[in-house]
């Protein structure tokens, strides 16, 4: 009798004692990732940007130091245009721990999307939200010269060449990677251009001359460019697709 006492005891104590996670805590809050360096001249909000697919927001944030009893994040979105209500759950279980990238996909343009992230751990306890970002799309530029997968041959300069139709852009942001595999491209050059050419038809245009292409450019390697939009203030924006062009030096 006394051993079954002592059984009882032991029992209670391990289902009462409580786990490493399961302490009521809230995990921390989700903190979103701040502008890289490539585009530190220009004010984008932190953890958030337009991408090159057909209307679409990305969301970035880092992964919780020393918790890895997460296990999801919630994504959460307003269109209130204060970006302070309504806030709507986009996703529930496919973010797991290790996941620290969202891409909200067809959107309407010239709409203010805003977001939150918060942390879910193994016990169900949700942390209190990040910091809010907001993105609004506008029109992307339509590329034109060099046209993709162009060959210039020993070139005096190139001309990188877009426009848009409605002449809602402030400012442009050219972009050229070097492509060095399948899933990795390494940034060469970016050009930041305030005035365009021709403000009322929308042309955009970047030239680079030949010194600078030599400096820049190895013979017959693929690159590719794209054009980014900027609205006034940073969080209106866009960004073209992506086209491959290649140089051949002569001797």
């Amino acid at each position: 009798m006394k051993y079954f006492v002592y059984l009882i005891i032991l029992v209670f104590i391990v289902k009462c004692s409580p786990t490493s996670s399961d302490n009521g805590v809230r995990p921390d809050k989700v903190r979103m990732v701040q502008r890289t360096a490539d585009t530190a001249f220009v004010d984008f909000e932190k953890g958030i940007d337009a991408v090159e697919e057909d209307s679409a927001i990305v969301i970035m944030w880092h992964k919780p130091i020393n918790q890895p009893d997460i296990d999801r994040y919630i994504i959460y979105r307003s269109t209130d245009p204060e970006g302070l209500v309504n806030f709507v759950q986009l996703n529930n279980t496919s973010l797991t721990y290790d996941d620290t990238v969202y891409t909200d996909r067809n959107l309407n343009l010239e709409t203010l999307y805003s977001y939150f992230v918060t942390a879910i751990n193994e016990d169900g306890k949700e942390s209190f939200p990040s910091d809010t970002v907001f993105y609004e799309l506008i029109e992307k530029p339509i590329l034109q010269i060099p046209a993709d997968e162009a060959v210039v041959q020993d070139p005096a300069e190139i001309v990188f060449k877009g426009i848009f139709t409605n002449g809602i852009a402030s400012s442009a942001i050219l972009r050229i990677e070097r492509i060095v595999g399948s899933n990795f491209k390494e940034l060469i050059y970016i050009e930041h251009k305030i005035d365009f050419d021709n403000v009322y038809d929308g042309t955009i245009q970047f030239i680079l001359n030949k010194d600078k292409l030599k400096s820049l450019f190895e013979s017959n390697v693929s690159y590719t460019w794209r054009i980014d939009l900027v609205r006034d203030l940073s969080y209106w924006g866009s960004e073209s697709s992506n086209r491959t062009f290649r140089i051949i030096w002569g001797s």
